[in-house]
């Protein structure tokens, strides 16, 4: 008894596609969570980047108290450090 070459290349051909569509699936699962996965670090990186230029400008603003505090008793600044 022979099989049919054309009915077992069909079936191979199914298979293919039906192992490639998941395939397709999965990577597009994947790049839905990689997108949102960037969408929370860019928004994250936003907020520490306010952070930051707060913090810089809190630092400013005790520096030059640091040095009218200074100037003010009449002490010289030195950098020590």
């Amino acid at each position: 008894m022979s099989r049919d070459p054309t009915a077992n290349s069909s079936h191979r051909q199914r298979a293919f596609r039906e192992r490639q569509k998941r395939h397709i699936e999965e990577l597009e699962t994947k790049i839905g969570k990689l997108q949102s996965l960037a969408d929370r670090l860019q928004q994250q990186n936003q907020e520490l980047q306010i952070v930051i230029a707060r913090l810089q400008n809190d630092a400013a603003a005790y520096q030059q108290i640091i040095q009218n505090t200074f100037s003010d008793e009449g002490y010289e600044r030195t950098n020590s450090f």
